[in-house]
């Protein structure tokens, strides 16, 4: 069974205490409309204590850390959002920027301006308590960028000067606001853009038809997963999940795939995504992509030469 807080305690106390006040205001109005020798001081006495009580109930249920000043632990001025995202900023370069939060400082905006209007968000910001979008968006950023402990919702909330539950609800808000816009920046190309990728790289490198490039890569997991974790342990030597990603020259992602154990080979991850499957849906006549030597050549890949055995 699990054990009460001090706060669920005194709740469970005051909440008896108004359900055996009430049952006596009940009884006390019965008696003045029966006797009429009852004192009026003492019934409006036990009326403002029946009052208080219910105040004092209803006061430690708005409050979620009863027992806490308003001083507690106030870490919050351990962290300046607003200097940390300023380009003029004298304890953070563009350099120490990118390192932490994987993004530049010019990419970071973009982000922010395309998931400013989420309802997410909003939602948020329409509180007395409002936290700004870009404080959500470096939290997010941080942790995507971050393995191990440093990924921990302590350590981040300590970085922060937040709470844990806010590194988690911040987290989840941006996620949310996030893969809302999966649409609208990942899609397979129509056949005009599909002319102009070609005509990129066929000017860049001299690879006619080609429309984009493929690869795999791992997403690095926590921990090791209860079902089946041994098949998630990747040749980077940790636990992974495997996503195959295709981008156009300039890097925009135009399609992604991702589910399969960190162990599974590139190869047999890409045989088993729908484009290869249903090809003739996504490729014209001619058309492929370019892949490392990881992948078999077919009609829709062309790989890198492989070595033969013995040669060096």
């Amino acid at each position: 069974m699990p054990r009460l807080s001090l706060r669920a305690k005194i709740l469970r106390d005051l909440r008896e205490l108004v359900d055996d006040r009430k049952q006596a205001a009940i009884l006390r109005q019965q008696y003045i409309d029966e006797y009429s020798d009852y004192d009026s001081d003492i019934a409006l006495m036990e009326d403002i204590m029946d009052a208080h009580v219910i105040d004092a109930e209803q006061y430690l249920l708005s409050q979620r850390y009863f027992f806490r000043t308003k001083k507690y632990r106030n870490r919050r001025s351990l962290f300046d959002w607003e200097d940390c995202i300023s380009s003029n900023s004298p304890n953070l370069n563009d350099d120490e920027f990118l390192l932490l939060f994987r993004v530049t400082r010019s990419s970071f905006f973009i982000i922010r301006d395309a998931i400013k209007d989420s309802k997410y968000l909003q939602s948020e910001l329409k509180r007395k308590k409002k936290t700004g979008i870009e404080m959500h968006l470096l939290v997010f950023l941080r942790r995507m960028g971050a393995e191990g402990t440093e990924a921990s919702s302590a350590k981040l909330a300590h970085e922060f000067g937040i709470g844990k539950g806010s590194v988690n609800f911040y987290i989840k808000r941006v996620r949310k606001a996030i893969l809302d816009l999966e649409d609208k920046f990942v899609a397979w190309p129509d056949e005009k853009e599909k002319e102009r990728i070609k005509t990129r790289i066929k000017l860049k490198s001299g690879f006619q038809n080609c429309i984009g490039i493929i690869d795999g890569t791992l997403i690095v997991l926590h921990h090791r997963p209860h079902l089946y974790g041994d098949s998630y342990f990747s040749r980077k030597s940790c636990y992974a999940i495997n996503v195959q990603v295709i981008c156009d020259d300039k890097g925009k992602i135009l399609y992604y795939y991702g589910g399969w154990p960190g162990s599974t080979h590139d190869n047999r991850a890409w045989q088993s995504s729908k484009i290869f499957i249903n090809g003739e849906e996504y490729f014209a006549e001619g058309e492929y992509l370019l892949a490392d030597s990881a992948y078999s050549a077919c009609k829709y890949i062309v790989q890198s030469y492989k070595k033969v055995c013995g040669q060096s």
